[in-house]
């Protein structure tokens, strides 16, 4: 996992400077999301950073052997996080309401976005990483890779022994911020080692 986050630091930022990050509270525009919420039907759960996909999608724009990435991911030094890593369960295809109302708060295509639930549990972590770049997996090319974006709706505060850092920062969250960040160009990680969930959604799609 070191070794992953070492190669991706030199290929993506190397000298240059890190990745900006912006925080915003939208809790007016949220509110038919937070209407929906406990009605809203999710997929089977996935550890989508040790999944087979991301293997090959890091592997594809690092230009690495998929065989390599995989090396790095199982370090016996960082088997700790395989148990800890968050899940993300995947929106269901029949959400459509809540996918078009996702994607026209947010400036988004709806043809090509996916929205994941992701609810860290007490003791969960999501390691220190870089995103990979997004460009391949949606059908773009190298020099469109900034019309991909993600975005984090936090849907409850903030509670004590909850973390989510990006660069240098120490992020402050409260139900409806929505945080945005260059994926690919702004180390972070995140952590609960408070007493309660700290449920997201995560919004990665192309620019409309």
């Amino acid at each position: 996992m070191k070794k992953l986050y070492e190669y991706m630091y030199q290929q993506n930022i190397g000298d240059r400077p890190l990745g900006k990050w912006t925080i915003s509270n939208r809790s007016n525009d949220l509110e038919f999301l937070f209407e929906r919420l406990p009605s809203i039907k999710w997929n089977t759960a996935d550890k989508l950073l040790y999944s087979a996909l991301n293997v090959e999608r890091t592997a594809a724009h690092l230009g690495l052997a998929a065989s390599t990435v995989q090396e790095w991911l199982d370090d016996p030094n960082f088997e700790c996080y395989k148990k800890t890593v968050v899940e993300f369960k995947p929106l269901d295809k029949q959400e459509t309401d809540i996918k078009n109302f996702l994607c026209n708060l947010l400036g988004l295509s709806t043809t090509n976005v996916s929205i994941f639930l992701q609810d860290l549990k007490p003791g969960g972590i999501t390691p220190w990483h870089l995103d990979g770049k997004k460009h391949l997996q949606y059908n773009l090319t190298a020099d469109q890779e900034d019309l991909v974006v993600r975005y984090i709706i936090f849907l409850e505060d903030q509670h004590p022994g909850q973390f989510w850092q990006i660069n240098e920062d120490f992020i402050k969250w409260k139900k409806g911020d929505i945080l945005t960040w260059s994926q690919s160009m702004s180390p972070h990680g995140t952590a609960n080692v408070g007493y309660h969930n700290r449920p997201v959604l995560m919004v990665t799609g192309t620019k409309v």
